[in-house]
């Protein structure tokens, strides 16, 4: 699809437009606010620098990402990756948090750390499978039940990372009382 200056006439298409630059720029604004986090949390523990470094590698293979979208192989395998990275970053964060619990005398917090822990690596090992099978079985032949994997996928993934960021969210209330 091309776009051309004429289509800037259009009030919908604009307002599209600067909804997208204003989620790109929430999310980058989200990415910076996170490093930094991560960046002072590392002097805490270093699971905290790992997921620190994860993040990076997480923004940098965003790039690839977004331009091999037209080559599905490619884009597949960087998709991969960039989940890998998540994970990671996912999971040495709740290291960390687990680490500090035990420290700070927060059983409960290591308890439901663990759980979230194996609903997190559950949910990576669907989506790497949905992943797979897309990728092997993809185009019109398997289109139909690809989506649908795929729309299935991106509910597991919206409620892990619901999961994640409101362990997170008593994380951060429990230590900043500390």
């Amino acid at each position: 699809m091309e776009i051309s200056i004429e289509d800037f006439s259009n009030p919908q298409l604009v307002l599209m437009f600067f909804i997208m630059l204003l989620l790109l720029a929430a999310r980058v604004s989200c990415y910076i606010l996170y490093l930094i986090g991560m960046r002072r949390a590392s002097a805490e523990d270093d699971n905290f620098k790992v997921a620190f470094y994860a993040t990076v590698i997480s923004l940098v293979l965003a790039v690839p990402s977004s331009i091999f979208t037209l080559n599905k192989e490619i884009a597949s395998i960087v998709e991969l990756l960039l989940a890998l990275t998540v994970l990671l970053t996912e999971v040495y964060v709740l290291e960390g948090i687990r680490s500090l619990s035990k420290r700070l005398g927060h059983p409960e917090m290591d308890k439901r750390g663990g759980l979230i822990y194996l609903f997190i690596t559950t949910i990576f090992v669907i989506q790497t499978c949905v992943s797979v099978f897309i990728l092997v079985l993809g185009g019109a032949t398997a289109s139909a039940a690809a989506s649908w994997l795929g729309v299935a996928a991106s509910f597991l993934s919206v409620a892990e990372s619901l999961v994640f960021v409101f362990y997170f969210m008593s994380a951060i209330r429990i230590f900043s009382k500390e």
